[in-house]
């Protein structure tokens, strides 16, 4: 996965660029705050347990100013990652 460093303009425009202006879905208060950094959603095929270090989701938080309510944006689908093991695979 791509090392890349928390761009907070970036991703400001990319959610203006997508629309992704409407009210809280909690609240219907109009002001967010975007987080400062990444977080993730783990992946895993079994409900038992908990997994670490394994597949997960990178997001971006996006918070509501009035409610706090938290809405998460995937990563990927601003910056799509490449699959470096797909790439390999092409070019063997």
């Amino acid at each position: 996965m791509e090392d890349k460093k928390f761009n907070r303009l970036e991703y400001i425009d990319e959610l203006l660029k997508r629309n992704a202006q409407n009210p809280c879905h909690r609240c219907g208060h109009n002001s967010f705050s975007l987080i400062d950094g990444y977080s993730y959603f783990p992946i895993q095929e079994k409900l038992d347990g908990t997994v670490l270090g394994g597949p997960n989701i990178p997001a971006i938080l996006v918070v509501c100013s009035n409610c706090g309510a938290l809405i998460s944006h995937a990563v990927g689908a601003f910056k799509p990652f490449e699959n470096k093991e797909e790439k390999e695979g092409q070019n063997g």
